[in-house]
């Protein structure tokens, strides 16, 4: 996929995420506060903050919380995407995971995401895999393959069998 096309995705994928957060502002007449699981703030860079009071980072991955912030609404911490218990008590208008499910990978840790990001959370923008779209993980036909390979591929990233 050829960078302009990345860039179009990006942008679009933005403007409904964007929209859903500015929504959210207006229902509540106040900014939000998001939760970004697994993020990292150069996620964001392409986003009007107007709508947003602040960002939470999580990340399972020291190295990802490190990016240089766009802006001074982020705060940061490492933790695990299927235990959100330490932002059960703490005011979540939006959490955020950008594909964050395909590393996961095992269906009880699914569940157990799902779950926290509905306890912890007032409203969501949880984004999964396009299984119909031929490209997934800048590979082609990546989703159509065979478990075992899809299973080769995804050991060697670094978040295979991890929880965030």
């Amino acid at each position: 996929m050829d960078d302009l096309t990345q860039h179009r995705l990006r942008a679009a994928h933005g403007r409904l995420s964007h929209g859903q957060t500015a929504g959210l502002a207006k229902h509540l007449d106040r900014p939000v506060v998001i939760l970004d699981v697994d993020g990292r703030a150069d996620y964001w860079t392409d986003d009007s903050f107007e709508s947003v009071a602040a960002i939470r980072l999580l990340n399972s991955d020291d190295n990802e919380l490190n990016r240089k912030a766009p802006s001074n609404l982020f705060t940061s911490g490492l933790g695990d995407a299927c235990n959100l218990s330490n932002y059960a008590d703490a005011p979540i208008d939006q959490v955020h995971s950008n594909s964050v499910v395909k590393h996961v990978v095992q269906w009880q840790n699914i569940c157990a995401m799902a779950d926290d990001a509905l306890h912890v959370g007032r409203s969501g923008w949880i984004e999964t895999p396009a299984w119909k779209f031929a490209i997934e993980c800048r590979l082609p036909f990546f989703y159509w393959s065979a478990q075992p390979l899809r299973r080769a591929i995804l050991s060697a990233s670094k978040h295979y069998g991890s929880t965030a």
